[in-house]
C-alpha cells in the first residue's frame, strides 16, 4: 500500500474510525497504534516533507533511558509503527523506525546528527528534557510529535491526543515552523492550533 498525502475526506475518516474504537484506549492517552497511524498520515502533510527523508523516511521513537514506563512505552510505539511500515510507504518511500533512548543532550544530539530524521516521536518520561529535545530537533529541522498535550505547550510540534471518545491532533504552530515545516491548510483545518 501506498501512502501519499490524504484528501481531507480520507484523513477526517480516519480520525472518526480511531475515535469509535476506545476498548484499547489508555486512560488519559490515544493508544500508542492510534498514535503510529496518525503520525504517519500527518507527515506527509508538511510541504517540506522531501526536504526531511532521502532513501527512506526515518521516524525515530525517543525515551528515557532507565524509566520503565518510558522504555515500555517506547517499544509499544515502535512496534506499532513497524507494522504499519511493513505494509506502507509515504510519498513511495519506505518508512524506517529507530529507537534511541535519551540520556544527555550530547549523546541525543550525536544520535540525531548521524541520520536524517523527517520525524522525532517523544514518549513519556522526557518532560524535563524537552526544551533540550526541542533544540535539537529545530536545529536538525526534525518535526517532533508526542501524545502528550503538556509536551505540545513545552514546544513540541504536533500532538496526537485523546478529546473525550475521539483523537485530536494540535499543532504548536510556532514550533513547527521553527523545526522547518510548512504544514498543509487541510490538516490545520482539522487540528487544534496552538500559536
Amino acid at each position: 500500500m501506498t501512502m501519499t498525502r490524504f484528501s481531507l475526506r480520507a484523513l477526517t475518516f480516519l480520525l472518526v474510525m480511531l475515535g469509535h474504537s476506545l476498548h484499547a484506549l489508555a486512560a488519559d492517552d490515544l493508544a500508542p497504534g492510534k498514535q503510529a497511524a496518525l503520525l504517519l498520515r500527518v507527515l506527509p502533510y508538511d510541504r517540506n516533507f522531501s526536504k526531511r527523508v532521502e532513501e527512506a523516511v526515518t521516524v525515530v521513537v525517543v525515551y528515557r533511558e532507565r524509566n520503565l514506563k518510558s522504555e515500555t512505552y517506547g517499544i509499544d510505539v515502535t512496534m506499532a509503527l513497524k507494522d504499519i511500515a511493513r505494509t506502507a510507504q509515504l510519498r513511495d518511500l519506505p518508512v524506517r523506525v529507530l529507537r534511541i533512548g535519551y540520556s544527555s543532550p550530547e549523546e541525543f544530539e550525536a544520535a540525531m546528527a548521524q541520520q536524517r530524521v523527517a520525524a522525532l516521536y517523544v514518549c513519556p518520561g522526557l518532560s524535563d528534557v524537552i526544551e533540550s529535545i526541542s533544540e535539537i530537533s529545530r536545529r536538525y529541522k526534525i518535526l517532533s510529535f508526542s501524545g502528550r498535550e503538556g509536551d505540545i505547550r513545552e514546544d513540541i510540534s504536533i500532538g496526537l491526543l485523546r478529546r473525550g471518545a475521539r483523537p485530536a491532533i494540535v499543532v504548536n504552530l510556532s514550533t513547527a515552523m521553527a523545526e522547518g515545516a510548512d504544514l498543509e491548510p487541510e490538516l490545520l483545518a482539522l487540528s487544534e492550533i496552538l500559536r
